[in-house]
Formats: C-alpha cells, structure tokens, sequence
C-alpha cells in the first residue's frame, strides 16, 4: 500500500503512471479496506483530488465504482459531502 500510496500522490509523474496507481489504489481499498481502514480517508481523499484533475478524472471515476462496489461496504461519507 504505502509504494502504490506514494504514487498516488505524487504530482510529478507520467499519466500512465498516475491511471496506474489509481487504479491500483482502488483494487487495494476495494479488496483490502478493513484491514487498511486507518489509511483509507487519506486515499480517498487523494483520489478524489484526481477526480477534479481532468487528465485523470475517467480512471478515478473508474476506482470510485470499484470501491463503490466493494463487498466490504466502506464508508465514503468522508468524499460525498
């Protein structure tokens, strides 16, 4: 979590880079969120960061209906308000 975290974060980096660990990031959320549920606000928080950025919005979309769809029923209050 904490390499593919550090690529999501970072601002200087390719777009193919960036779609990568969006998507990434989500895949990881969306199978590994309890267990990572103290790390999961400042991820969410990052990918909805990359939603407004228009270079990345349709992978963030993306992520956001995988984590959405998650069988372990996150709360994501925290990004819809």
């Amino acid at each position: 979590y904490d390499a593919t975290f550090k690529r999501l974060a970072s601002r200087d980096q390719d777009l193919e880079v960036k779609e990568c660990a969006i998507a990434t990031a989500g895949l990881l959320i969306s199978s590994l969120g309890d267990v990572l549920s103290a790390k999961v606000g400042e991820c969410l928080a990052v990918l909805l960061e990359r939603l407004r950025n228009e270079t990345t919005r349709i992978t963030a979309l993306k992520t956001f209906a995988r984590i959405a769809q998650s069988p372990l029923r996150l709360d994501l209050t925290a990004v819809l308000s």
